[in-house]
């Protein structure tokens, strides 16, 4: 992520970082798909438990802090 951001503020400071964080990651597990493959199992279930806390920050006006005092339930479900 920090070399996306570095990279975007060089070449394109008005872009979002994320087009260039996402064409990095993208080219880093073409070019070693092997070591990517470890992270499949673990990656899968991050990468759920932060879209479920995506999707609850978006309905809660994007207040990440919100969610947690007012839904920790839900936190709670999607850790498990």
């Amino acid at each position: 992520v920090t070399i996306g951001e570095m990279l975007t503020r060089a070449i394109c400071p008005s872009l979002s970082s994320m087009v260039i964080t996402s064409i990095l990651t993208v080219l880093a597990a073409t070019a070693t798909p092997k070591w990517f493959r470890k992270l499949h199992s673990s990656g899968s279930a991050i990468g759920i438990l932060f879209l479920q806390l995506f999707f609850a920050a978006s309905g809660a006006s994007g207040s990440l802090l919100l969610v947690l005092s007012r839904a920790p339930s839900l936190l709670a479900f999607s850790m498990m």
